[in-house]
């Protein structure tokens, strides 16, 4: 629930305060594929490792339309992408088909995925 401003804040003082001694992974997911890779600009700047980008919410998308996101965010930035499936929280799932298929780009290299395990 924080701003554009403070997440920045957030990731400015992470990278400050490692100082290089582990890798820092700033989130820069946002409801939108604009303002995810507008942050991702701003953090990328900062010297993180890394940008963990949760799925869109509130609207469905396609699996072809998270495929469309996330490769329009990780052409537009130069540090590494983690994409983080949590659709409890989000309303959209990456299927595995679509997590083959983004594996695919040279700058996605992660996904973090936080599902409820299924009972009997």
């Amino acid at each position: 629930m924080l701003t554009e401003k403070e997440k920045v804040a957030v990731a400015r003082t992470c990278v400050e305060e490692v100082a290089g001694r582990a890798p820092v992974v700033a989130h820069i997911g946002e409801i939108s594929t604009r303002a995810t890779i507008r942050l991702g600009k701003q953090v990328e700047t900062l010297g993180v490792d890394a940008v963990s980008v949760i799925t869109p919410w509130f609207v469905p998308l396609t699996q072809a339309e998270l495929i469309s996101h996330y490769t329009a965010i990780a052409d537009a930035l130069t540090v590494p992408v983690f994409l983080y499936n949590i659709p409890a929280r989000t309303g959209n799932t990456i299927e595995p088909h679509t997590a083959r298929v983004l594996a695919s780009h040279p700058n996605i290299i992660a996904l973090k995925t936080a599902q409820a395990a299924m009972t009997a």
